[in-house]
């Protein structure tokens, strides 16, 4: 965790960051979570079941360290119906328009298939039940990536 403020230590700017290197699930007390993905063998990160209750969670999630083989995804939890709704941008300057039924994110530079290079990010906010708003900048080295950083199939 780290909080940012005056020498005085005064301050309400608190950033729970969490570093990831193995699959983890996310709870709904992780909201406002800053999440660094950092492993190169890749991992897959599970948000929470976009529902009533968790409308208003919020994840920033960056690409930290290079996935040199499996590279990273990013799902609502297991048998949920939620959709990821909004848009990624390339590094290139073209936007991906999400479809409303992609439930999964792909970030995998480092197999030359997919963008998702160091320093991409992506917000996450669950706005309504089942549905996830989705903002962000991919950076991608990939030179005519095979696939796309989007996914309608877990």
């Amino acid at each position: 965790n780290v909080r940012i403020g005056p020498v005085s230590g005064l301050s309400n700017l608190h950033w729970n960051l969490k570093f990831i290197s193995s699959a983890t699930t996310l709870t709904a007390a992780d909201a406002g979570a800053k999440a660094m993905l950092d492993s190169a063998n890749g991992c897959a990160l599970t948000l929470p079941d976009c529902t009533v209750s968790t409308i208003g969670f919020h994840v920033e999630v960056f690409v930290k360290t290079a996935s040199t083989s499996n590279g990273y995804t990013i799902a609502a939890a297991g048998s949920s119906s939620d959709v990821f709704q909004g848009t990624l941008v390339l590094s290139t300057g073209n936007a991906i328009a999400m479809v409303s039924n992609a439930n999964t994110v792909y970030l995998k530079a480092g197999d030359g298939t997919k963008p998702g290079a160091v320093g991409s990010s992506v917000d996450f906010i669950c706005r309504e039940s089942n549905a996830y708003h989705v903002r962000g900048i991919v950076l991608t080295t990939v030179n005519g990536a095979t696939g796309s950083a989007l996914s309608a199939a877990v």
